[in-house]
């Protein structure tokens, strides 16, 4: 086989490269295997490197048995070659290559070909290549360059990856027996190369118009504010076959004047390539509003115009307010303890949110899954159910949603913005940079441990014009709840590197690193407020406000022992630190679709900690005492009110009577006092705490968690 390392193709992955360019093509081969179905088609041929009855090499179906195929996702009918089914023995060096019937380029200057691609990575030994004779295969080149690998492989999922595109231009142009080849090579010998897959689809060979120019994508949010200048950014694509190197970059508001930027000096935009434009003329949003604006190029490299018009225009819409906020971004996770997934995607969930927490509000469910989680087990059932499964519509953990956009596994949205695998810290800086319509005041956020109930009151000021409808959502979290043993029944300590704290994994097992996430869990929430449906607003006119007011009883204890857990060997299996705090964001569940805001979307969210609002106990004629947070993981204060003047003794006790702690605070005037017991160093378990006055005197439980 002939090899060429000239990088004279250009690879493409524009979406919806194909959607576009279909009617502007010249169709030189097609083939999308629908009529021959499981059998080769006519004037196609195969050829192997061995002979063996066992290796069948490329078969033809819609789906196949075996052990392997039949994971392979639906694709209506299509080429295939796997080492597990067909082509053994695995163990030998075998080469298969999947020919076309000899076509003709004559009379074009320029010739692309399109296909869908399944390749599954194994090993990392493995090879697939596309490769072009123009002498009707007496000679090849391989247009995939072989440093890379080939064409571009999944070692993670088996996926078809539509509409891959390269220029073949150096090589068919013009020929007269043109043929293509899909080569594939096991990597062997390698005995456990027995999964990996190479499959093709819907093969387009084509001569595409001299001048073809789409709109791709503009850059801007869309929230605007009123009287700001902006600057108009985007990518146009080059479908068609000439290079350009000058046009007309244009735009139209609401059907209005044409404001036209003479771009010039364009280097390498070639056929199948992409042009970041800027525009010259700013954008000034006169009053609140909606705008359609819309985006065209036109007078290609001077007096050309474009030969296929339907993919020529973008249109863009836009929300004009009166002020723009700042916005904190919102993440909500699903997860489970007993998930090896979750711990997986964790260390990078953990780090772009630490890097972006001034931005970020974050919470986390804890997802029904089987497994064990007794988080779980406290709040599924009362609203992570009807968040995950009603709304969010989840099929399972992990699974993320940044400002309503899923991010598991991941990508950019329906809204502009960066791309993504999963959650990272470009997406959600850009979705802190758009700004957002709303404000969110959080007046209060307090916990009254007399009647065990958490309140928060928050005002929310809009600046633009919203339809009744909106969702104001509260949810109560628990800063960290931290496991005294590892509960995981995916990850248990078992599959760890022993002694925790190596570097290396043993057997298989999970590295020791991922260890403290099996035994502290950030951000749980705890309860939705008044419920998972959240608070209905009314409808908004720019500045106008509402205000929301919710509380919750505690009805479930996240302390000690939740579920009666005696047969794990541990009565009390977690514990959580006193700090919480509560989350208030507001959501559209239909959107907004004038402006291409997508259901879910969340526009603003605030958080603030729980303070703590002590109702003092009266234990005797004019003595009143209260301890809080209890239980606690530090600190704990005492906090009472005397009518008189009087002594003050707080003596703490463990529970075998001894006495660890005595703090006498001599002659106390009359009033509110306060006393901070340490409790930092002590050993997790119940202590009591005893308070005496003069004409007084009260012992109280202290628990203290570690």
């Amino acid at each position: 086989m002939k090899k060429n390392s000239l990088l004279l193709i250009m690879m493409v992955t524009f979406g919806l490269f194909i959607n576009t360019i279909l009617q502007a093509q010249t169709t030189l081969l097609y083939q999308n295997f629908e009529t021959s179905k499981t059998v080769m088609p006519a004037g196609w041929s195969q050829q192997d490197s061995i002979s063996a009855p066992t290796n069948l090499g490329w078969v033809f179906g819609a789906a196949f048995g075996g052990q392997f195929s039949s994971n392979i996702p639906n694709h209506s009918y299509y080429a295939v070659v796997d080492d597990y089914d067909n082509n053994y023995p695995n163990i030998q060096p075998n080469n298969d290559t999947l020919y076309s019937p000899s076509f003709s380029c004559v009379g074009h200057t320029h010739v692309y070909i399109s296909f869908d691609l399944l390749y599954y990575i194994l090993t990392g030994y493995e090879t697939a290549n596309l490769i072009v004779s123009n002498d009707g295969g007496k000679t090849w080149n391989t247009i995939a360059p072989d440093t890379t690998g080939g064409l571009p492989g999944n070692p993670n999922y088996i996926v078809w990856e539509d509409s891959l595109v390269y220029d073949i231009s150096a090589y068919a142009a013009n020929h007269a027996n043109v043929k293509i080849g899909f080569a594939y090579f096991n990597g062997c010998p390698n005995p456990y190369n027995t999964g990996a897959a190479f499959g093709v689809d819907n093969i387009d060979v084509f001569a595409p118009r001299n001048y073809d120019l789409g709109i791709a994508s503009q850059n801007l949010p869309f929230l605007m504010q009123v009287g700001t200048p902006y600057t108009f950014t985007g990518v146009a694509n080059n479908y068609g076959g000439d290079s350009i190197a000058s046009m007309h970059m244009n735009y139209m508001v609401n059907g209005g004047a044409v404001q036209t930027d003479n771009i010039t000096g364009i280097i390498g935009f070639n056929g199948l390539t992409s042009y970041n434009f800027s525009h010259n003329k700013p954008f000034t949003p006169p009053a609140a509003g909606t705008y359609t604006v819309k985006f065209w190029a036109d007078n290609l490299n001077g007096a050309n115009t474009d030969q296929f018009h339907p993919n020529d225009t973008l249109s863009a819409n836009f929300m004009a307010i009166t002020a723009v906020q700042p916005k904190m971004v919102m993440f909500e996770e699903l997860m489970n303890a007993s998930c090896d997934p979750c711990l997986q995607a964790t260390p990078n969930v953990d780090s772009v949110l630490a890097n972006n927490a001034s931005i970020c509000n974050t919470i986390r469910y804890h997802y029904d899954f089987p497994g064990r989680d007794f988080m779980d087990d406290e709040t599924f059932n009362s609203f992570v159910a009807s968040r995950a499964d009603t709304f969010y519509m989840a099929n399972g953990v992990p699974n993320g949603y940044l400002d309503g956009i899923n991010v598991y596994p991941g990508y950019g949205g329906p809204l502009v913005g960066p791309a993504s695998g999963a959650l990272n810290t470009a997406f959600v800086q850009y979705e802190a940079a758009t700004g957002s319509p709303f404000s969110i005041a959080i007046n209060s956020a307090t916990y009254t441990p007399a009647t065990q109930t958490f309140s928060l009151s928050a005002k929310i000021t809009s600046y633009g014009n919203f339809p009744a409808g909106l969702k104001a959502q509260v949810i109560l979290s628990v800063d960290t709840i931290t496991y005294k043993y590892d509960q995981s029944e995916e990850d248990p300590q078992a599959s760890f590197q022993p002694p925790i704290g190596s570097t290396s994994a043993a057997n298989g097992g999970t590295p020791d690193s991922f260890f403290p996430y099996v035994l502290s869990f950030p951000d749980v929430a705890e309860d939705m407020m008044p419920g998972p449906g959240g608070t209905s607003l009314n409808s908004f006119t720019a500045g106008s406000s509402q205000t929301i007011n919710v509380n919750w009883v505690v009805n479930h204890p996240w302390g000690s022992n939740p579920k009666g857990s005696t047969a794990l060997g541990d009565t009390s299996k977690y514990d959580s630190t006193a700090a919480m705090k509560f989350t208030v964001f507001v959501q559209d569940n239909a959107g907004e679709p004038a402006v291409g805001v997508p259901a879910q979307y969340v526009y603003q969210s605030a958080s603030a900690k729980v303070s703590y609002i002590v109702g003092l106990q009266e234990i005797s004629n004019g003595v009143y005492f209260q301890m809080y947070p209890n239980p606690t993981r530090g600190n704990t204060n005492v906090v009472f009110d005397i009518a008189k003047d009087q002594n003050v003794n707080i003596d703490v006790y463990n529970v075998i009577g001894e006495k660890i702690s005595t703090a006498n605070l001599g002659k106390t005037a009359a009033g509110r006092h306060s006393y901070t017991i340490n409790g930092v160093g002590l050993q997790a378990g119940v202590y009591l705490v005893k308070f005496t006055t003069d004409n007084a005197s009260t012992t109280q439980q202290l628990i203290i968690q570690q």
